[in-house]
Protein backbone atom coordinates (compact mmCIF):
# COMPACT_ATOMS: atom_id res chain seq x y z
CA UNK A 1 0.00 0.00 0.00
CA UNK A 2 1.01 3.66 -0.82
CA UNK A 3 -0.57 6.28 1.13
CA UNK A 4 -0.28 9.62 -0.09
CA UNK A 5 -1.73 13.00 0.52
CA UNK A 6 -3.76 13.94 -2.30
CA UNK A 7 -5.66 12.94 -5.21
CA UNK A 8 -3.11 14.85 -7.63
CA UNK A 9 0.11 12.94 -6.10
CA UNK A 10 -1.89 9.73 -6.30
CA UNK A 11 -3.09 9.99 -10.04
CA UNK A 12 0.90 10.81 -11.00
CA UNK A 13 1.99 8.51 -8.69
CA UNK A 14 -0.56 5.92 -10.70
CA UNK A 15 0.82 6.83 -13.75
CA UNK A 16 4.65 7.03 -13.21
CA UNK A 17 4.35 3.38 -11.58
CA UNK A 18 2.71 1.85 -14.24
CA UNK A 19 5.10 2.87 -17.07
CA UNK A 20 7.88 2.23 -14.87
CA UNK A 21 6.37 -1.72 -14.26
CA UNK A 22 5.80 -2.31 -17.56
CA UNK A 23 9.38 -1.67 -18.29
CA UNK A 24 10.52 -3.40 -15.78
CA UNK A 25 8.47 -6.35 -16.36
CA UNK A 26 9.71 -6.56 -19.96
CA UNK A 27 13.00 -7.94 -18.98
CA UNK A 28 13.22 -12.25 -17.74
CA UNK A 29 13.34 -11.93 -14.05
CA UNK A 30 10.77 -9.67 -13.63
CA UNK A 31 7.95 -11.34 -15.85
CA UNK A 32 6.42 -12.82 -13.28
CA UNK A 33 5.24 -9.12 -11.96
CA UNK A 34 3.53 -8.31 -15.54
CA UNK A 35 -0.24 -9.61 -13.68
CA UNK A 36 0.11 -8.01 -10.40
CA UNK A 37 -1.86 -5.08 -10.01
CA UNK A 38 -1.28 -1.07 -9.67
CA UNK A 39 -4.77 -0.27 -8.02
CA UNK A 40 -5.88 3.20 -6.81
CA UNK A 41 -8.53 3.83 -4.60
CA UNK A 42 -10.07 7.25 -3.72
CA UNK A 43 -13.23 9.27 -2.80
CA UNK A 44 -13.89 11.16 -6.61
CA UNK A 45 -14.22 14.56 -7.01
CA UNK A 46 -15.62 16.97 -9.32
CA UNK A 47 -11.93 18.53 -9.97
CA UNK A 48 -10.72 15.16 -10.58
CA UNK A 49 -11.26 12.24 -13.32
CA UNK A 50 -12.76 9.51 -11.54
CA UNK A 51 -11.08 6.94 -10.27
CA UNK A 52 -12.61 4.31 -11.80
CA UNK A 53 -11.22 5.79 -14.73
CA UNK A 54 -7.75 4.86 -14.17
CA UNK A 55 -8.79 0.65 -12.82
CA UNK A 56 -10.25 0.24 -16.00
CA UNK A 57 -13.61 1.39 -15.53
CA UNK A 58 -14.00 -1.12 -12.47
CA UNK A 59 -15.96 -0.18 -9.18
CA UNK A 60 -13.99 0.34 -5.99
CA UNK A 61 -15.08 -2.88 -4.71
CA UNK A 62 -13.74 -4.94 -7.24
CA UNK A 63 -10.74 -3.37 -7.70
CA UNK A 64 -10.25 -3.92 -3.80
CA UNK A 65 -11.21 -7.78 -4.38
CA UNK A 66 -8.87 -8.04 -7.07
CA UNK A 67 -6.10 -6.57 -5.09
CA UNK A 68 -6.91 -8.97 -2.48
CA UNK A 69 -6.77 -11.93 -4.98
CA UNK A 70 -3.30 -11.30 -6.28
CA UNK A 71 -0.54 -12.64 -5.10
CA UNK A 72 2.03 -9.19 -5.84
CA UNK A 73 0.41 -5.74 -6.25
CA UNK A 74 0.59 -2.23 -5.21
CA UNK A 75 -2.92 -0.26 -4.06
CA UNK A 76 -2.09 3.63 -4.21
CA UNK A 77 -4.72 5.37 -1.38
CA UNK A 78 -5.98 8.93 -0.45
CA UNK A 79 -7.28 8.87 2.66
CA UNK A 80 -9.14 5.13 2.25
CA UNK A 81 -8.04 1.81 3.05
CA UNK A 82 -6.05 3.44 6.39
CA UNK A 83 -8.57 1.92 9.01
CA UNK A 84 -10.78 -1.69 8.50
CA UNK A 85 -8.85 -2.46 5.41
CA UNK A 86 -7.52 -6.52 6.72
CA UNK A 87 -5.18 -7.98 4.21
CA UNK A 88 -3.49 -10.99 5.93
CA UNK A 89 -0.62 -11.00 2.95
CA UNK A 90 -0.02 -6.95 3.00
CA UNK A 91 3.60 -6.60 3.93
CA UNK A 92 4.85 -2.80 3.11
CA UNK A 93 3.08 0.20 4.04
CA UNK A 94 4.68 3.43 2.06
CA UNK A 95 4.04 6.91 3.42
CA UNK A 96 4.23 10.19 1.74
CA UNK A 97 1.65 11.37 4.08
CA UNK A 98 1.89 12.91 7.55
CA UNK A 99 -0.17 10.63 10.55
CA UNK A 100 -0.42 10.97 13.49
CA UNK A 101 -2.46 10.17 17.00
CA UNK A 102 -4.62 7.34 16.79
CA UNK A 103 -4.69 7.33 12.52
CA UNK A 104 -0.90 6.71 13.24
CA UNK A 105 -1.56 3.52 15.08
CA UNK A 106 -4.78 2.41 12.39
CA UNK A 107 -2.57 3.00 9.62
CA UNK A 108 0.41 1.19 10.74
CA UNK A 109 -1.68 -2.00 11.69
CA UNK A 110 -2.52 -2.44 7.97
CA UNK A 111 0.64 -4.83 7.62
CA UNK A 112 1.02 -6.08 11.39
CA UNK A 113 -1.82 -8.97 10.00
CA UNK A 114 -0.08 -12.83 9.80
CA UNK A 115 -0.36 -14.98 7.21
CA UNK A 116 1.07 -18.45 6.11
CA UNK A 117 5.01 -17.31 5.45
CA UNK A 118 4.65 -14.00 6.56
CA UNK A 119 6.82 -13.58 9.38
CA UNK A 120 7.70 -9.64 8.83
CA UNK A 121 6.46 -6.38 7.28
CA UNK A 122 8.19 -2.96 5.98
CA UNK A 123 6.82 0.26 6.63
CA UNK A 124 8.68 2.93 4.32
CA UNK A 125 8.59 6.65 5.44
CA UNK A 126 8.78 9.68 2.78
CA UNK A 127 7.44 12.06 5.10
CA UNK A 128 8.95 15.46 5.34
CA UNK A 129 12.13 15.34 8.25
CA UNK A 130 10.72 11.84 8.92
CA UNK A 131 8.22 13.76 11.10
CA UNK A 132 6.16 10.28 11.01
CA UNK A 133 8.73 9.01 12.77
CA UNK A 134 8.05 10.86 16.07
CA UNK A 135 4.43 11.01 15.51
CA UNK A 136 4.29 7.07 15.35
CA UNK A 137 6.38 6.31 18.72
CA UNK A 138 4.14 9.11 20.61
CA UNK A 139 1.09 7.63 19.16
CA UNK A 140 1.96 4.10 20.20
CA UNK A 141 2.71 5.04 23.59
CA UNK A 142 -0.57 7.00 23.96
CA UNK A 143 -2.74 4.41 22.58
CA UNK A 144 -1.06 1.37 23.21
CA UNK A 145 1.14 1.56 26.26
CA UNK A 146 4.11 0.63 23.87
CA UNK A 147 7.42 2.67 23.85
CA UNK A 148 8.75 2.20 20.08
CA UNK A 149 12.50 2.07 20.82
CA UNK A 150 14.97 4.35 19.19
CA UNK A 151 17.24 1.42 18.75
CA UNK A 152 18.05 0.45 14.80
CA UNK A 153 19.63 -2.38 14.28
CA UNK A 154 19.97 -2.38 10.89
CA UNK A 155 22.24 0.72 11.74
CA UNK A 156 24.34 -1.03 14.25
CA UNK A 157 24.89 -3.97 12.00
CA UNK A 158 26.53 -1.36 9.70
CA UNK A 159 28.85 -0.32 12.14
CA UNK A 160 29.75 -4.07 12.92
CA UNK A 161 30.48 -4.55 9.33
CA UNK A 162 32.71 -1.63 8.79
CA UNK A 163 34.35 -2.52 11.87
CA UNK A 164 34.71 -6.09 10.11
CA UNK A 165 36.18 -5.47 7.14
CA UNK A 166 38.55 -2.69 9.35
CA UNK A 167 39.74 -6.18 11.52
CA UNK A 168 40.40 -7.90 8.73
CA UNK A 169 43.31 -5.82 6.92
CA UNK A 170 45.20 -5.29 9.14
CA UNK A 171 48.44 -6.36 9.34
CA UNK A 172 48.59 -8.77 11.70
CA UNK A 173 45.61 -10.15 10.84
CA UNK A 174 46.45 -10.60 7.00
CA UNK A 175 49.57 -12.61 8.00
CA UNK A 176 48.92 -14.49 10.79
CA UNK A 177 44.74 -15.71 10.88
CA UNK A 178 44.68 -18.33 8.32
CA UNK A 179 47.77 -19.87 10.19
CA UNK A 180 45.82 -19.52 13.08
CA UNK A 181 42.89 -21.39 12.03
CA UNK A 182 44.83 -24.62 10.89
CA UNK A 183 47.66 -24.71 13.85
CA UNK A 184 45.36 -22.70 16.68
CA UNK A 185 45.89 -26.02 18.89
CA UNK A 186 49.77 -25.97 18.39
CA UNK A 187 51.48 -24.17 21.62
CA UNK A 188 54.46 -23.35 19.63
CA UNK A 189 52.53 -21.79 16.96
CA UNK A 190 50.33 -19.70 19.20
CA UNK A 191 53.66 -18.65 21.33
CA UNK A 192 55.48 -17.61 17.97
CA UNK A 193 52.18 -15.88 17.05
CA UNK A 194 51.85 -13.91 20.19
CA UNK A 195 55.60 -12.78 20.34
CA UNK A 196 55.07 -10.82 16.89
CA UNK A 197 52.14 -9.54 18.25
CA UNK A 198 54.31 -8.37 21.21
CA UNK A 199 57.19 -7.00 19.29
CA UNK A 200 54.57 -4.97 17.17
CA UNK A 201 52.55 -3.61 20.08
CA UNK A 202 56.00 -2.47 21.80
CA UNK A 203 57.04 -1.16 18.95
CA UNK A 204 54.03 0.92 18.35
CA UNK A 205 53.90 1.76 22.10
CA UNK A 206 57.45 3.32 22.79
CA UNK A 207 58.60 4.21 19.59
CA UNK A 208 55.39 6.63 18.49
CA UNK A 209 55.47 5.95 14.56
CA UNK A 210 54.31 8.85 12.47
CA UNK A 211 52.59 7.10 10.01
CA UNK A 212 49.14 7.34 10.95
CA UNK A 213 46.49 5.39 9.22
CA UNK A 214 43.65 7.43 7.64
CA UNK A 215 41.01 6.30 9.75
CA UNK A 216 43.08 6.72 13.15
CA UNK A 217 41.94 9.06 15.85
CA UNK A 218 44.60 12.00 15.89
CA UNK A 219 47.81 11.31 18.77
CA UNK A 220 46.58 7.50 19.34
CA UNK A 221 48.81 4.91 17.87
CA UNK A 222 48.04 1.98 15.82
CA UNK A 223 48.31 -0.55 18.61
CA UNK A 224 46.03 1.46 20.90
CA UNK A 225 43.42 2.33 17.71
CA UNK A 226 43.68 -1.50 16.88
CA UNK A 227 42.31 -2.19 20.48
CA UNK A 228 39.36 0.23 20.60
CA UNK A 229 38.53 -1.22 17.39
CA UNK A 230 38.80 -4.96 18.44
CA UNK A 231 36.78 -3.15 21.93
CA UNK A 232 33.94 -1.15 19.65
CA UNK A 233 33.36 -4.89 17.63
CA UNK A 234 33.19 -6.79 20.77
CA UNK A 235 30.20 -3.96 21.72
CA UNK A 236 28.64 -3.95 18.85
CA UNK A 237 28.44 -7.90 18.38
CA UNK A 238 26.88 -8.20 21.73
CA UNK A 239 24.19 -5.54 21.07
CA UNK A 240 22.84 -7.40 18.08
CA UNK A 241 23.02 -10.84 19.11
CA UNK A 242 19.59 -12.03 19.76
CA UNK A 243 18.23 -9.01 17.86
CA UNK A 244 18.22 -10.08 14.46
CA UNK A 245 20.10 -12.42 12.10
CA UNK A 246 23.57 -11.64 10.64
CA UNK A 247 26.22 -13.47 8.49
CA UNK A 248 27.88 -16.25 11.41
CA UNK A 249 31.43 -15.03 10.13
CA UNK A 250 30.73 -11.92 12.66
CA UNK A 251 30.36 -14.00 15.23
CA UNK A 252 32.92 -16.59 14.22
CA UNK A 253 34.86 -18.41 17.21
CA UNK A 254 38.36 -18.39 15.42
CA UNK A 255 38.06 -14.47 14.69
CA UNK A 256 37.09 -13.54 18.29
CA UNK A 257 39.60 -15.46 19.87
CA UNK A 258 41.99 -14.39 17.51
CA UNK A 259 41.41 -10.71 18.76
CA UNK A 260 41.02 -11.87 22.37
CA UNK A 261 44.72 -13.18 22.20
CA UNK A 262 45.79 -9.77 20.69
CA UNK A 263 43.82 -8.10 23.31
CA UNK A 264 45.60 -9.65 26.02
CA UNK A 265 49.15 -9.39 25.02
CA UNK A 266 48.19 -5.48 24.56
CA UNK A 267 47.29 -5.46 28.34
CA UNK A 268 51.00 -7.32 29.17
CA UNK A 269 52.73 -4.83 27.33
CA UNK A 270 51.47 -1.98 28.50
CA UNK A 271 51.64 -2.84 31.59
CA UNK A 272 55.33 -3.75 31.24
CA UNK A 273 56.52 -0.93 28.94
CA UNK A 274 54.27 2.41 30.39
CA UNK A 275 54.27 1.81 34.03
CA UNK A 276 50.61 0.99 34.41
CA UNK A 277 48.91 0.12 37.45
CA UNK A 278 47.78 -3.45 37.40
CA UNK A 279 44.72 -2.76 36.59
CA UNK A 280 42.71 -3.21 33.09
CA UNK A 281 39.21 -3.02 31.63
CA UNK A 282 38.12 -6.45 29.87
CA UNK A 283 35.01 -7.38 27.58
CA UNK A 284 33.20 -10.05 29.67
CA UNK A 285 31.34 -11.11 26.32
CA UNK A 286 27.57 -10.72 28.02
CA UNK A 287 26.79 -7.36 29.62
CA UNK A 288 29.72 -4.78 29.56
CA UNK A 289 32.89 -3.64 31.61
CA UNK A 290 34.67 -5.47 34.71
CA UNK A 291 38.13 -5.07 36.76
CA UNK A 292 40.76 -7.44 36.13
CA UNK A 293 42.50 -9.14 39.00
CA UNK A 294 45.37 -7.22 40.84
CA UNK A 295 48.45 -8.53 40.49
CA UNK A 296 50.65 -8.96 43.59
CA UNK A 297 53.58 -6.85 44.27
CA UNK A 298 56.81 -7.74 43.66
CA UNK A 299 58.75 -8.87 46.56
CA UNK A 300 61.03 -5.77 47.87
CA UNK A 301 64.41 -6.60 48.06
CA UNK A 302 67.48 -4.32 50.05
CA UNK A 303 67.89 -0.69 48.99
CA UNK A 304 71.92 -0.29 49.95
CA UNK A 305 73.18 -1.88 47.07
CA UNK A 306 73.19 -5.47 47.70
CA UNK A 307 71.71 -7.99 45.11
CA UNK A 308 71.17 -7.06 41.70
CA UNK A 309 69.90 -3.91 41.95
CA UNK A 310 66.45 -4.83 41.01
CA UNK A 311 64.45 -3.81 43.73
CA UNK A 312 61.37 -1.92 44.00
CA UNK A 313 63.61 0.99 45.10
CA UNK A 314 65.52 0.99 42.44
CA UNK A 315 62.76 0.96 39.77
CA UNK A 316 63.09 3.44 36.95
CA UNK A 317 60.52 6.58 37.63
CA UNK A 318 57.21 6.66 35.88
CA UNK A 319 56.19 8.81 33.56
CA UNK A 320 52.70 9.95 35.05
CA UNK A 321 51.76 11.99 31.51
CA UNK A 322 52.13 7.96 29.55
CA UNK A 323 50.23 6.40 32.66
CA UNK A 324 47.26 8.32 32.06
CA UNK A 325 46.96 8.66 28.74
CA UNK A 326 46.92 4.62 28.86
CA UNK A 327 44.11 4.54 31.57
CA UNK A 328 42.22 7.09 30.03
CA UNK A 329 42.01 5.14 26.85
CA UNK A 330 40.99 2.46 28.49
CA UNK A 331 38.59 4.52 30.88
CA UNK A 332 36.79 5.93 27.62
CA UNK A 333 36.12 2.30 26.71
CA UNK A 334 34.21 1.51 30.10
CA UNK A 335 32.78 5.21 29.87
CA UNK A 336 30.86 4.20 26.32
CA UNK A 337 29.76 0.80 27.77
CA UNK A 338 28.14 2.73 30.84
CA UNK A 339 26.69 5.10 28.38
CA UNK A 340 25.12 2.81 26.30
CA UNK A 341 23.49 0.98 29.76
CA UNK A 342 22.27 3.70 30.97
CA UNK A 343 20.17 4.63 27.67
CA UNK A 344 18.73 1.26 27.60
CA UNK A 345 18.17 1.47 31.45
CA UNK A 346 16.42 5.17 30.96
CA UNK A 347 14.43 3.47 28.18
CA UNK A 348 13.05 0.53 30.60
CA UNK A 349 11.84 3.44 33.28
CA UNK A 350 10.21 5.76 30.56
CA UNK A 351 8.34 2.78 30.02
CA UNK A 352 7.64 2.52 33.44
CA UNK A 353 7.00 6.31 33.81
CA UNK A 354 4.36 6.02 31.24
CA UNK A 355 1.95 3.89 33.27
CA UNK A 356 0.53 6.64 35.27
CA UNK A 357 -1.24 4.20 37.93
CA UNK A 358 2.09 2.51 39.07
CA UNK A 359 3.45 6.05 38.95
CA UNK A 360 1.20 6.76 41.41
CA UNK A 361 1.92 4.00 43.39
CA UNK A 362 5.36 4.63 43.71
CA UNK A 363 5.06 8.52 44.31
CA UNK A 364 1.84 7.73 47.18
CA UNK A 365 3.03 6.86 50.72
CA UNK A 366 0.62 3.79 51.95
CA UNK A 367 1.03 1.75 49.00
CA UNK A 368 2.10 -2.23 50.20
CA UNK A 369 5.22 -3.66 49.18
CA UNK A 370 3.04 -6.25 47.86
CA UNK A 371 0.98 -4.52 45.80
CA UNK A 372 3.39 -2.25 44.00
CA UNK A 373 5.41 -5.20 43.24
CA UNK A 374 2.05 -7.07 41.72
CA UNK A 375 1.78 -4.45 39.74
CA UNK A 376 5.42 -4.22 38.57
CA UNK A 377 5.58 -7.83 37.58
CA UNK A 378 2.47 -7.28 35.39
CA UNK A 379 4.84 -4.43 33.71
CA UNK A 380 7.63 -6.36 33.04
CA UNK A 381 5.38 -8.79 31.17
CA UNK A 382 3.83 -6.34 29.30
CA UNK A 383 7.63 -4.52 28.36
CA UNK A 384 8.53 -8.69 27.44
CA UNK A 385 6.31 -8.24 24.93
CA UNK A 386 6.54 -4.53 23.49
CA UNK A 387 10.53 -4.41 23.51
CA UNK A 388 12.69 -4.99 21.20
CA UNK A 389 15.79 -5.07 22.78
CA UNK A 390 16.18 -8.89 24.15
CA UNK A 391 19.49 -8.61 26.08
CA UNK A 392 17.89 -5.50 28.02
CA UNK A 393 15.20 -7.70 29.03
CA UNK A 394 17.36 -10.18 30.04
CA UNK A 395 19.34 -8.33 32.36
CA UNK A 396 16.34 -6.52 33.66
CA UNK A 397 14.74 -9.76 34.42
CA UNK A 398 18.00 -10.79 36.44
CA UNK A 399 18.26 -7.79 38.61
CA UNK A 400 14.03 -6.81 38.62
CA UNK A 401 14.34 -6.12 42.31
CA UNK A 402 17.27 -4.36 41.99
CA UNK A 403 15.74 -2.15 39.06
CA UNK A 404 12.58 -1.57 40.81
CA UNK A 405 14.16 0.06 43.93
CA UNK A 406 16.50 2.18 41.66
CA UNK A 407 13.05 3.01 39.48
CA UNK A 408 11.56 4.23 43.12
CA UNK A 409 14.61 5.97 44.43
CA UNK A 410 14.55 7.96 41.07
CA UNK A 411 11.20 8.80 41.23
CA UNK A 412 11.98 9.94 44.50
CA UNK A 413 14.79 11.98 44.21
CA UNK A 414 15.41 12.64 40.53
CA UNK A 415 17.85 15.24 40.59
CA UNK A 416 20.46 12.42 41.90
CA UNK A 417 19.29 9.65 39.27
CA UNK A 418 22.55 9.85 37.84
CA UNK A 419 24.44 8.75 40.40
CA UNK A 420 21.38 6.24 41.80
CA UNK A 421 22.27 4.29 38.39
CA UNK A 422 25.47 4.03 37.75
CA UNK A 423 25.38 1.94 41.14
CA UNK A 424 23.43 -0.75 40.01
CA UNK A 425 25.55 -0.85 36.33
CA UNK A 426 28.49 -1.90 38.64
CA UNK A 427 26.08 -4.13 40.54
CA UNK A 428 25.11 -5.91 37.33
CA UNK A 429 28.65 -5.85 35.74
CA UNK A 430 29.84 -7.26 38.52
CA UNK A 431 27.32 -10.51 38.84
CA UNK A 432 27.20 -10.57 35.49
CA UNK A 433 31.50 -11.37 35.77
CA UNK A 434 30.89 -14.02 38.61
CA UNK A 435 28.21 -16.12 36.72
CA UNK A 436 31.02 -16.58 33.81
CA UNK A 437 33.74 -16.89 36.11
CA UNK A 438 36.07 -14.24 35.17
Amino acid sequence: MLAVSSIPSAIEYCRVIRREMAKKCQEAQYQKYADAPIAIVYSDNQRYERASSLNENKKEEKVIENFKQAKNGLIIVVDKLQTGFDEPKMHTLFLDKEIHDINAVQTISRVNRTCKYKDECHIIDFSFNSVNVQNIREAFNRYCDMNVSNFEPMAELAVMSGLYDELTIQALYVRWFADYVVQKNSTTFCLMMEDAFRQWIEAELQNNPTTIEDNQPEGVDAATALLQRIYRYFCELELLRGVIDFDTKYSNKDFIDFWERYRKIYREVANENRGLIPVGVTFDGIIGLVGEPEVPDEPEEPRDGGGNGRGRGNRAPVNIIELIDALNTEEDAKEQQINLWLQKFETFFVFLASDSRFLAMVKTPGFSHDTINSTYEKLLRRFQRTSHDAQLYKVINENKELMLKTFMDREGTRQARQAEMLQPIEFIMERAAEDTGE
